[in-house]
């Protein structure tokens, strides 16, 4: 069972998802954790057959194949905005880790930073951005990346959040990791529109 929903999902048996009791139609090799839209009409969970790896979205599939075999796979996901309208992945394909919104021909190529957990990357309220905390590969400075532009650089950065209305992104910063005494945690809020603009130095 699945939080309060009155959808009661969840088992899986013999790789196929059950649904209140219903099968899905699909059976795969491997099938993940299915996770409900907030709005609690869509379901969608990754899912692997024959060497190549989907996002299936209410029986479905609703991604691109991905193969297993060249190291291809998806990373993150799925994660369903506010709204429930918007499924976000993140996958890594043709040697780069890209963020992609289904049914659009935009993806966020962030090859070269590593992210956290799942519960990391947010999506705004109205599913129109993304945001998370990155790390340089090489240099180890710490941003926050806002629709694939990167902000200043600090020593820590929490986990963003948007504001309620779509037009702030707030997260916590340090300047100095290492010097707690005399280091003060900035809270740090950000227009949407103008993020990247005013970008400064390294520390």
């Amino acid at each position: 069972t699945v939080g309060g929903s009155d959808r009661t999902v969840i088992g899986q048996l013999d790789n196929v998802i059950v649904l209140n009791g219903k099968e899905m139609k699909d059976h795969y090799a491997k099938v993940g954790d299915p996770v409900f839209s907030p709005d609690d009409k869509h379901v969608a969970y990754e899912a692997e057959k024959d060497g190549l790896a989907y996002i299936v979205l209410d029986g479905e599939i609703a991604s691109a194949s991905y193969d297993k075999s060249k190291n291809e796979g998806i990373t993150l996901g799925p994660i369903f905005s506010f709204d429930g309208k918007r499924l976000v992945y993140v996958a890594y394909q043709g040697g780069k880790a890209k963020i992609i919104f289904r049914g659009e021909d935009k993806s966020y190529d962030f090859t070269g930073h590593n992210y956290g957990p799942l519960s990391d990357i947010i999506i705004s309220p109205d599913g129109n951005h993304f945001a998370y905390a990155s790390i340089q590969s090489l240099t180890g400075h710490k941003s926050i990346v806002l629709d694939g532009i990167e902000g200043d650089y600090y020593s820590f950065v929490s986990k963003p959040i948007f504001s309620a209305d779509n037009e702030y992104i707030m997260y916590g910063a340090w300047k100095d990791y290492n010097n707690f005494k005399n280091n003060e945690l900035w809270w740090i809020v950000e227009s949407v529109q103008e993020f990247g603009v005013h970008q400064t130095q390294s520390p």
